[in-house]
């Protein structure tokens, strides 16, 4: 709570201080920014007191100096100001406002008698009478006595500058503010201070370049009020007094450079390549249209003044050279050469514009090739067999065809087929001899006829067209013949045991001389056995033996019979006594099989240093501890046709075991072979083999006991150091492989292969999910040191087990082709290292495609 001594005191500090009019300079332009004030400081009207006159003494000389101060400062040049100057000279322009009432103008440190709480008006108190306006004295006595206060402070009323005291009541006028001055307040001050730009101490003074028209309140036209108006706006000329533009400049506000002139230069130059007094000139090889930035039309280079070929310069490089066409002179004309030069005809077109066409060449071609069948660099060229006389329309002589390229068969195209060729004769070539065959163009004998002349025929053959067969050597076999002295001359006097009717049929041979001599067995036997003392009993074949079956005991001759004939390879009655080998071949050759089918033995056939061959003949159900289950050969040649191979089981090569031997297979079937080591179906070593149009199913390549085993190489075929040729075949479903190796279907090891037009499906690694690892190098093909090629090869593979393929085609230090091939594998364990469709060993190896 404040006292009537705090409010006296109060009253007291307020008086005691001088007041004084002022007039300043209040810069602005638009009422933006202010820039500088001057203060000018005018002591107050009122009488003062003694201790006023001395305070208002002090004030005046205060002012004196601040007037000169303010002075000095007012000659800075308005853009060197210092922020702080500028920042203090800046007053509010609602404080500013002249029309300010006088209660609103009152320095918020008077205090209105309203504002005094009640709670300080002590009624105890000596001066409470002297509240709330008048200050509160007492004298000697302590009597208290009321002083009325004047001249507290100052409010601007108008343009006025009045006294007010402290109970707020107007005491008359203190300072009336010149013409160019408003009333201002300054702090707890209120002045006078010059309007808009004025200055001078009556604030008629407006600065140069400061338009007075306008109040002193912006500058004259063309210079910058950002500057003061010390600098000329924009692009005014200074040389003129901002009174024209600089350069080129143009516009009420010099802020329009002209067409064709440079901004960037100051519109001082021209823009781009214009050119001329105005810039209005643009070069002839420039374009206006890119506002002479760029080359007109085909014009290239720095100054375009180069003109491409092929545009022609002369023309103002807008038309072409020589005979180009088109918008970009790219063109060449279809009749000339499309080269760079565009300047000679193309193909064989002639004359000025390329337009002639010789005889005998073609428009449609482009004049590049002959007319119908004329030929030649010039197509003058009429081929013999073409009729030159008809422009090379039409065959001449014999010849025909579409072409005239097709001589009949009984005419000699050697001799521009003019001539009948071999055996023929007649006007035209159409008749053949008598005993020669016209299907072979008369060029064989027909039936059966031999010699030059075909007019013999041979003793095993009669007949008046040598066509009714004449066998001279045959041996008659039926083991239900109950002859005792049979000696197998007829079926009526058959052998009952085939290695007698053999062994008949070479002693035959010997006697008179002949190559060849047949045995024929009954296809009615049913007790035909080989095993008739030991393992070691067998059917031994000499050369020159044809043994032959599929008969039922009353053939006249081969072409009546059908089926084949069953020999079997066992014990009678009991098929755990097996024979060793069925039938044995060694040092022979020219040596046939045909239409025989055996069973149950432990080898089927075993070839030694022989040739041999096997048609339309079976062999089933084999086990054979060593190598070869259906067929063994070592230094042999066979050829087999028809021939199929059924259970047959051996250590390698479940059913043809080959070595340093050629072997050709066709219409070739084995079903369900089975090896404990190599070659499920087919080993080889050494040896040539071609296997087509065959069928193998079910192999397998495991141990007869099923357990598993390293060293397993190629359920189908294992080859090694051989020549290889497989096409047209069908290899599906391997299982059983328990173990290690290469190769689930085939494993080629340092050997050349092909296979063509083949199909690999169903391989499975293992047969029981518990089986220890199944690793194989290539789980369909395995290629070791070894240059092969597959085309048109499907590998549909599945798998099963545990198993680990490195590839379903492994390729190891080997070159491998492969032309349009299908590779699917429905299972591939991705947990093995190394797992691929296509595994290559070797940065070394190549592996080419299509596939």
């Amino acid at each position: 709570m404040h006292t009537h001594s705090d409010f006296n005191a109060h009253r007291r500090q307020s008086t005691a201080t001088a007041h004084h009019g002022a007039g300043v300079m209040y810069l602005g332009y638009y009422g933006s920014l202010l820039w500088l004030v001057i203060f000018l400081i005018a002591g107050c009207s009122r009488k003062p007191s003694e201790k006023d006159r001395s305070q208002a003494d002090s004030s005046e000389r205060d002012s004196a100096q601040l007037d000169s101060s303010i002075q000095d400062s007012a000659q800075i040049d308005s853009v060197q100001l210092d922020s702080s100057i500028q920042d203090s000279a800046q007053i509010d322009s609602d404080q500013a406002d002249s029309s300010t009432t006088a209660s609103e103008q009152i320095d918020s440190e008077q205090i209105d008698s309203e504002q005094i709480d009640s709670e300080q008006i002590d009624p105890e108190n000596p001066c409470h009478a002297c509240a709330p306006c008048e200050i509160c004295e007492l004298n000697e006595d302590g009597v208290a006595i009321c002083v009325a206060e004047s001249h507290v402070t100052q409010a601007c009323i108008e343009n006025n500058i009045h006294w007010i005291d402290a109970c707020g009541t107007d005491e008359g006028l203190a300072v009336t503010c010149a013409e160019n001055a408003v009333c201002k307040r300054l702090n707890s001050e209120y002045i006078c201070g010059c309007a808009n730009f004025w200055q001078g101490d009556n604030c008629d003074e407006c600065p140069d370049h400061f338009d007075g028209e306008s109040n002193c309140s912006s500058c004259l036209p063309g210079w910058d009020p950002v500057t003061l108006c010390q600098s000329c706006f924009g692009n005014f000329d200074p040389s003129t007094e901002c009174t024209t533009c600089r350069n080129r400049w143009t516009g009420s506000d010099c802020d329009v450079c002209p067409s064709g002139f440079d901004e960037t230069s100051d519109c001082s130059a021209c823009r781009n390549q214009w050119g001329g007094v105005t810039c209005n000139i643009c070069p002839s090889r420039f374009s206006v249209q890119s506002d002479c930035s760029e080359c007109a039309g085909h014009w290239q280079g720095a100054n375009c003044d180069e003109c491409p070929l092929p545009f022609n310069e002369f023309n103002g490089c807008s038309g072409c050279l020589g005979n180009w066409t088109g918008e970009n002179c790219d063109v060449c004309p279809d009749n000339f050469a499309q080269d760079d030069t565009c300047t000679v005809c193309a193909n064989h077109w002639t004359g000025s514009s390329c337009n002639v066409c010789p005889e005998n060449f073609t428009t449609e071609s482009g004049c590049a090739q002959c007319f119908g069948n004329w030929e030649g660099v010039n197509c003058d060229e009429c081929p013999a067999q073409f009729d030159a006389d008809n422009n090379c329309v039409g065959c001449a002589g014999n010849w025909q065809g579409d072409n005239c390229d097709e001589c009949p068969e009984q005419f000699n195209a050697d001799n521009d087929c003019s001539g009948c060729t071999e055996n023929w004769y007649g006007n035209t070539c159409n008749q053949c001899p008598e005993n020669f065959s016209m299907e072979s163009n008369c060029t064989e004998c027909a039936n059966h006829w031999t010699g030059p002349k075909c007019d013999v025929c041979p003793s095993s053959y009669g007949g008046y067209h040598c066509d009714t067969a004449v066998i001279q050597c045959i041996r008659y076999v039926n083991a239900n013949s109950v002859f005792n002295n049979a000696n197998g001359l007829k079926w009526e006097t058959a052998f009952s045991d085939i290695q007698a009717g053999v062994d008949a049929a070479a002693a035959a041979m010997a006697a008179d001389g002949g190559t060849t001599c047949e045995v024929w067995v009954s296809a009615a036997l049913d007790t035909a056995y080989i095993y008739q003392n030991d393992a070691n009993d067998t059917i031994t074949l000499s050369s020159g033996i044809k043994l032959r079956g599929g008969f039922d005991g009353t053939e006249a001759s081969l072409d009546e019979r059908s089926g084949s004939t069953p020999i079997y390879c066992h014990q009678p009655g009991n098929t755990d006594m097996r024979v060793n080998t069925c039938i044995s071949i060694s040092d022979s050759v020219d040596v046939e099989i045909d239409k025989i089918a055996i069973f149950n033995g432990k080898l089927g056939v075993s070839v030694t240093n022989s040739s041999i061959s096997v048609t339309d003949s079976h062999i089933l159900y084999f086990e054979n501890d060593g190598p070869g289950g259906g067929l063994f050969a070592n230094n042999a040649t066979i050829a087999m046709s028809g021939v199929q191979m059924v259970w047959t089981e051996a250590e390698s090569g479940g059913a043809v075991y080959a070595r340093d031997s050629q072997i050709v297979a066709s219409d070739f079937e084995v079903t369900s072979p089975l090896a404990s080591q190599k070659g499920g179906a087919v080993f080889a070593q050494n040896t040539t083999l071609e296997i087509s149009d065959a069928s193998i199913y079910n192999m397998q390549l495991m141990r007869r006991d099923s357990t598993p085993s390293d060293g397993l190489f190629g359920s189908f075929l294992f080859a090694d150091n051989c020549q290889i040729s497989i096409a047209d075949c069908t290899v599906f479903h391997a299982t059983g492989i328990t173990g290690s190796g290469g190769g689930g279907y085939a494993y080629f090891s340092n050997s050349e292969f092909e296979i063509r037009n083949t199909e690999f499906a169903d391989v499975g690694i293992s047969t029981d999910p518990n089986d220890p690892l199944a690793l194989f190098l290539g789980q369909t093909i395995a290629s070791i040191n070894s240059t092969g090629l597959l085309e048109n090869v499907n590998m549909w593979i599945s798998s099963s087990g545990q198993a680990c393929q490195k590839g379903e085609i492994h390729v190891a230090n080997s070159s491998l082709t492969m032309r349009n091939c299908l590779l699917r594998s429905t299972y591939m364990d991705e947990t093995c290292a190394d797992t691929a469709m296509i595994y290559v060993n070797n940065m070394r190896d190549r592996l080419s495609g299509p596939f």
